[in-house]
């Protein structure tokens, strides 16, 4: 259900395939819904009531989408691999995880956070390189962009809240004690 900010109204109601993980911004008019029961990628314009979705088909079990430069990012969880789409249409396949969930637009970059494996991947989003990968934690499960080339990751099971730098290259700057499993 797309709701007004302002009103509370409903604007628009969409059926999906099943329940929405997480859900993604590209730009200030789409919304990004990864439809992990049909292996999909669901572009929504949030503009209009008849603006035509798209859906788009990516690897196993999408998880998380984030776009950065014109290009859309999806963790593809059980995929082992990140489905890069551009206009419409998966162009690359990035592998090398194992299982990718949470991911964040930070700057020019996408940071990837593989809970199969506790480590970060930060990702050039114009080159498609893997600028780097560190561990971190013991537990993690999602990731937020912050300013400046910094991001957080939630260490789940560690109890801990991770802060991460991309410049001058990827690394841990700081772990704040978060009890509860944040």
């Amino acid at each position: 259900v797309l709701l007004d900010a302002r009103s509370g109204t409903i604007r628009r109601r969409v059926s999906l395939a099943g329940p929405a993980r997480h859900l993604g911004l590209a730009g200030a008019f789409t919304l990004l819904v990864p439809e992990a029961p049909v292996d999909r990628l669901l572009e929504l314009p949030l503009t209009g009531r008849h603006d035509r979705s798209r859906s788009i088909p990516v690897a196993s079990l999408p998880h998380d989408a984030a776009a950065v430069d014109g290009r859309i990012f999806v963790a593809d969880e059980f995929g082992r691999a990140v489905s890069v789409i551009s206009h419409g249409r998966e162009i690359r396949r990035i592998g090398g995880f194992t299982q990718p969930g949470g991911m964040a637009a930070v700057g020019n970059d996408v940071a990837v956070v593989d809970v199969g494996a506790d480590v970060v991947t930060l990702i050039d989003a114009r080159t498609l390189r893997v600028l780097g990968r560190t561990p971190a934690g013991t537990g993690i499960s999602h990731v937020v962009a912050g300013l400046a080339g910094r991001f957080y990751v939630a260490d789940t099971r560690g109890g801990a809240l991770l802060s991460f730098t991309v410049r001058p290259h990827l690394r841990l700057l700081s772990r704040v004690s978060a009890p509860g499993r944040p």
